[in-house]
């Protein structure tokens, strides 16, 4: 074990000492491609990547690995190829379901799986993890979900406190199959903070995002007044509010992936349902109560049904769509100002030669480069990770 320790750690180390380029990327370009052979992870999902300040990317492979039950990737900056952080077999979590917390003090990366775990076996695919890699003592699970009173199918990257401790969601539970919002603590003690009951809220689908005075914020997929999703606080001192609930027509529904903040308080995210023409919307929701539609998507150039969470930039807004754009219907990566005026910066043609179908949404870098993933597309439509640079 102390090579293969030493050896994560060098990857790890290879993977931040990477130096971005100061000349300016093309305005899009396919960086990897996802490939089954040699035992190699295929289809991210949902959760954004993570970026280090050299522009090495950090992220999750849902499916594939030696086990095939997916595993953690790095991809130094400049570079064709990635590092195997670690293969999923199953006792230790399987498929995980978004993206990965990278923190740049000590490169330790931190997340979940919605399987596996120590109630894994053969007929039975376990409660899901919360997970460790330290670059030098390598990987380490956190916390086995038990499927009772601290949820199951643990969900996306959780999100760190200055103290350290760590907050996230478990997708279910056993009370209503509503899901939880955990504490993890650095002495190693696991705390539920909340469990959906429905009228609340069902079913976080991805991480929090945490304001300034400790206050956390999210989403749900399902549940709620109207049975359409929520969006959520549960403030620094333990106090849960319902901030929104949607109907599924004119404000959207099932809003998938985790909130923006702004420095006003401001948040903004997607609905990958409902709007206007129910292709699903861009909203914002201000500290007041006050909800906006920025925009509603139709089925054409412009793109189809967000997944994806939001970058702020410059006053403009950018995601991806899951669905619509060019006759691939493989999606767009946009910009949007506030008043809703969308761009397309890039429609996805899919295989062989592009992406396709892009749930994760971006993660800005240095230079204002979005990078981002996609679930098909690629010479072996498995998947492939991008980059293109925002006005």
């Amino acid at each position: 074990m102390p090579k293969m320790r030493g050896l994560l750690g060098a990857a790890i180390a290879v993977l931040a000492a990477f130096a971005a380029t100061a000349a300016e990327a093309a305005k899009y370009q396919v960086v990897f491609e996802f490939n089954p052979k040699h035992g190699g992870g295929i289809e991210p999902q949902y959760g954004a990547l993570a970026i280090d300040s050299a522009s090495g990317l950090y992220g999750a492979a849902s499916i594939g690995g030696t086990g095939n039950k997916g595993m953690i990737f790095g991809k130094p900056a400049n570079s064709t190829k990635y590092i195997d952080l670690h293969d999923f077999g199953g006792t230790d979590g399987m498929y995980p379901n978004g993206g990965v917390l990278y923190q740049p003090s000590d490169g330790t990366i931190y997340g979940t799986t919605i399987y596996g775990g120590n109630a894994y076996a053969d007929q039975f695919v376990g409660y899901g993890v919360l997970w460790k890699i330290d670059p030098q003592l390598g990987f380490s699970v956190l916390h086995n979900f038990t499927g009772q009173s601290d949820g199951s199918s643990p969900v996306d990257a959780p999100v760190m406190d200055g103290k350290g401790n760590l907050y996230g969601v478990a997708s279910t539970s056993d009370e209503g199959d509503g899901g939880t919002i955990w504490e993890y603590s650095p002495d190693g003690t696991f705390k539920v903070l909340h469990t959906f009951n429905g009228t609340e809220g069902l079913n976080p689908p991805a991480r929090l995002i945490m304001d300034k005075n400790g206050n956390l914020f999210g989403v749900t997929a399902n549940g709620g007044a109207n049975g359409w999703g929520t969006v959520f606080e549960l403030s620094a001192n333990g106090t849960f509010t319902t901030l929104h609930d949607f109907d599924g027509t004119n404000d959207g529904g099932v809003p998938m992936n985790f909130l923006t903040l702004d420095n006003k308080g401001n948040l903004y995210g997607t609905a990958s349902q409902g709007g206007a023409a129910n292709y699903g919307t861009v909203f914002k929701l201000a500290p007041n109560g006050k909800f906006t539609v920025l925009h509603s998507f139709s089925d054409d150039a412009n793109g189809a049904n967000p997944f994806c969470n939001l970058v702020l930039l410059k006053k403009n807004l950018y995601g991806t769509t899951a669905e619509g754009g060019g006759p691939s219907n493989g999606g767009v990566v946009f910009e949007m100002g506030m008043d809703g005026t969308e761009t397309v910066l890039h429609t996805f043609a899919g295989a062989p030669k592009d992406g396709a179908t892009s749930y994760a949404g971006l993660v800005l870098g240095p230079y204002n480069n979005l990078y981002g993933d996609t679930i098909a597309g690629g010479r072996q439509d498995r998947g492939t990770l991008f980059d293109v640079k925002a006005k």
